[in-house]
């Protein structure tokens, strides 16, 4: 073989190998790029909590006692206190004893704001939480925080009155 012909195919190689090296770069960053290495469900649990206290069965909900139904989004304002939230929830919202998965806080209002009752869910936590969540530090150990603000009826005796029930909800990232 001839020297001009070996040092043309050796410049050819060279030219091969550099291209198939920035096309692997290429396919490795894509797949770095586009590979879901965590996934962030905090919005969906929160919602999802905050749906579990608004529409369960034997919640803050108003049921008729003559046919057994549920009126969701209507809240009745004799089961809008602590008790109901921390004796009838925590069998339908049980994450296990002592467990501290979420913690909760309901405020129930008249549409111009006036607030007419408070309530929490596990006040314990929520009290521990609240302020880690109002930094908004991110990572393991820092807490979550998300308001939901529904629009709602509320039953007192005879009356429906419109009005705002605002759910803020802290869940600890794990």
């Amino acid at each position: 073989m001839k020297k001009g012909l070996m040092s043309f195919n050796i410049l050819i190689t060279i030219v091969r190998l550099i291209f198939v090296m920035i096309a692997m770069a290429i396919v490795v960053f894509m797949i770095m790029h586009y590979v879901v290495v965590s996934i962030d469900v905090f919005d969906l649990e929160s919602n999802l909590f905050a749906q579990r206290m608004i529409y369960s069965q034997n919640s803050i909900s108003y049921k008729d006692s003559e046919t057994g139904r549920l009126y969701p989004g209507t809240i009745d304002l004799n089961n809008f206190n602590q008790g109901t939230l921390n004796g009838l929830l925590n069998r339908y919202i049980y994450y296990g004893e002592g467990s501290n998965y979420a913690a909760a806080k309901l405020d129930l209002s008249y549409l111009n704001d006036t607030l007419i009752r408070s309530a929490y869910y596990d006040e314990e936590w929520f009290n521990n939480w609240v302020e880690r969540a109002r930094v908004g530090w991110t990572g393991i150990g820092q807490v979550k925080s998300k308001v939901n603000e529904v629009y709602v009826l509320i039953k007192d005796g005879d009356k429906m009155i419109p009005g705002k029930l605002k759910i803020e909800v802290l869940m600890p990232n794990a």
